[in-house]
């Protein structure tokens, strides 16, 4: 009987910390984008949806596909190389305000 409670007791610990993590947004490359393009903008509302185009965050709209091939890897954490990447690729979205630099 203990067996069985202690197997259960690992069972429910190894499942609470082998749980997959929720998908999560990059709080970096949106805070590079408004740098770039709303930086004298301060009241418009960027978000999440200038790479997404609906609640999932897994489909991405034609820039964040563009956007995702510049970066050339997953999850880039270097400020400097996701400016390069969307500075690279604005002059394929017109409707883009300048960007500041």
């Amino acid at each position: 009987m203990k067996r069985i409670i202690y197997s259960l007791v690992c069972l429910l610990f190894l499942s609470s910390t082998l749980a997959p993590a929720p998908a999560t947004a990059r709080p970096l490359y949106l805070s590079v984008f408004k740098q770039m393009y709303f930086s004298r903008l301060p009241q418009a509302k960027v978000a999440c949806a200038a790479c997404h185009p609906s609640k999932s965050k897994r489909q991405r709209n034609h820039y964040g596909r563009i956007l995702e091939e510049a970066l050339g890897q997953k999850k880039v954490k270097d400020r400097e190389h996701i400016r390069q990447a969307m500075k690279s690729i604005e002059h394929l979205f017109p409707k883009l305000p300048k960007s500041s630099d």
